[in-house]
């Protein structure tokens, strides 16, 4: 019996734990959302508007430099337990892992949305594209749930539900002008 207890009370904490966690990343996000509208990251209108990648994507990528730096510290700091080859190379393994996973991450949050009467524009990190409405030839989604448009010259501009502010917005916008492009099921 004492041992059921004491089980229940170890999953009591990591799910506590985990709580906390979660709604700490919940609320950060929540701050973050509200700082990029007041600072004009996002803003719908009734004819123009711009929205960017979720904060939950930076949060991911700070959280796993996070873990990465303290993998690290603790493999500094307990550098006796790292004297095997094998220790040493898992050791750097999850402190590359960890980092790279970050690193791979941070790019996707200078993704930006706009349109306007204009047209249709998408700003990555490193490249751009920009769509004038009678270009827009498909609106669809694929296989991962994304949703784009594409113009005749075969250029694309996805956005992901999920991980996109204001993705209503955007798809409404391309509705707008364009109502026979029809809604990706």
């Amino acid at each position: 019996m004492n041992a059921i207890l004491d089980q229940l009370g170890e999953e009591g904490i990591k799910v506590l734990v985990e709580g906390v966690l979660v709604g700490g990343l919940t609320l950060v996000a929540a701050v973050l959302a509200r700082s990029l509208a007041r600072r004009g990251k996002v803003w719908i209108g009734a004819e123009a508007g711009r929205t960017c990648m979720s904060p939950f994507v930076l949060l991911l990528g700070l959280l796993l430099a996070i873990v990465a730096m303290i993998i690290l510290a603790a493999g500094l700091y307990f550098r006796a337990s790292l004297r095997t080859p094998a220790d040493y190379y898992a050791w750097l393994g999850l402190v590359g892992g960890f980092l790279l996973g970050s690193l791979a991450l941070l790019p996707f949050t200078r993704h930006t949305w706009e349109w306007d009467t204009a047209g249709l524009r998408w700003h990555g990190a490193w490249r751009s594209v920009a769509m004038r409405w009678p270009e827009l030839e498909r609106l669809g989604k694929s296989m991962s749930g994304q949703l784009y448009v594409s113009d005749r010259a075969g250029r694309k501009i996805t956005w992901s539900p999920q991980y996109t502010l204001e993705p209503e917005a955007l798809l409404a916008a391309i509705q707008k002008v364009r109502p026979d492009l029809a809604r990706p099921p």
